[in-house]
């Protein structure tokens, strides 16, 4: 783990070097304030040992550019000082550090305090790693990897406020299996669940970087097409539905057909009704019904006047 040590006085780096040398540490030093800003954005250490007294810039200034830069504000620093002055310790936990040393230092209390909050950083990082992972999972489909419906509807949510700000019109594609019931039983449900996974596969290659594919649910898949009018919702639905049809879908030995049905709707306008995003999709559900009502494996479209 890379520490940095941050004092004026040549003989205090040396000093603290050689007692954190044992613990095998990346080590890196540097005499002045300015120094310590740069090379802490250069680095990113996993912990900062920062004198307070320094010339220039002080320790406690150093500390509030570091908390104040986004990309480096949660790497703890330790205060060093030669003053043991309550106001000192209590500014410099004001402005953000852990942890307080004084001089002259005692070995066993610098690398205690050090371990300690090399630690503590440990475990914040693996926490923290734990959240976005089970964040991640509780937006995605389970079977097909694909965004869910919790995730598509903040996602809506935040592209018609979006759309409220802007006034640029966005679209979504509403898309159901044809036939499946029929496919599950010929093929029984490995047989279904293969479709669904390579077709989710197939859209999400063949999507743009902007584009949110998701499964609405069942058999069901609904994209969300941000920045995008009719025309083009239009287009990528029936360029969608032509892969999908010349697509291979082979499971256990057999080549299964497989279309989609698409229902399309464009927004580009608002009213204050509070349900917004249920009228959008209720609209692009309607234009779905049409196509497979119309016999299936079709791209049926609304152009949205009022909400």
């Amino acid at each position: 783990m890379k520490i940095l040590l941050v004092d004026d006085d040549a003989d205090n780096l040396n000093l603290l070097q050689e007692i954190l040398k044992p613990k095998n540490y990346q080590i890196f030093a540097v005499q002045s304030g300015n120094d310590a800003f740069s090379k802490t954005k250069e680095l990113e250490p996993d912990l900062i040992l920062l004198d307070i007294v320094m010339p220039g810039i002080s320790g406690f200034e150093v500390c509030q550019q570091i908390k104040n830069d986004p990309h480096i504000k949660n790497i703890p620093i330790i205060f060093v000082s030669a003053c043991n002055d309550i106001e000192d310790m209590t500014e410099g936990f004001r402005l953000g550090g852990v942890d307080y040393i004084t001089k002259p230092f005692r070995k066993e209390e610098v690398l205690a305090r050090v371990h300690t909050h090399l630690q503590l950083k440990l475990l914040i990082e693996e926490k923290t790693k734990l959240i976005e992972k089970l964040d991640q999972n509780s937006r995605t489909d389970s079977l097909t990897g694909l965004s869910n419906r919790r995730d598509l509807l903040e996602k809506l949510n935040y592209e018609a406020k979006r759309f409220e700000r802007s006034k640029n019109p966005f679209s979504i594609i509403l898309a159901d299996i044809d036939n499946f019931k029929a496919i599950n039983d010929t093929y029984g449900h490995g047989g279904g669940d293969y479709v669904l996974v390579e077709l989710a596969n197939l859209l999400a290659r063949n999507s743009r970087d902007q584009d949110i594919v998701s499964r609405w649910g069942g058999e069901e898949i609904l994209i969300l097409l941000p920045e995008t009018d009719a025309s083009g919702a239009k287009y990528l639905a029936e360029k969608y539905r032509k892969l999908i049809e010349s697509h291979n879908f082979h499971f256990d030995g057999n080549q299964i057909s497989v279309t989609m049905s698409f229902g399309v709707n464009m927004v580009f306008s608002k009213n204050d009704s509070n349900d917004f995003i249920e009228a959008v999709i209720k609209r692009a559900d309607n234009c779905l019904y049409e196509a497979k009502k119309n016999g299936k494996n079709q791209v049926v479209y609304l152009h949205e006047v009022e909400i």
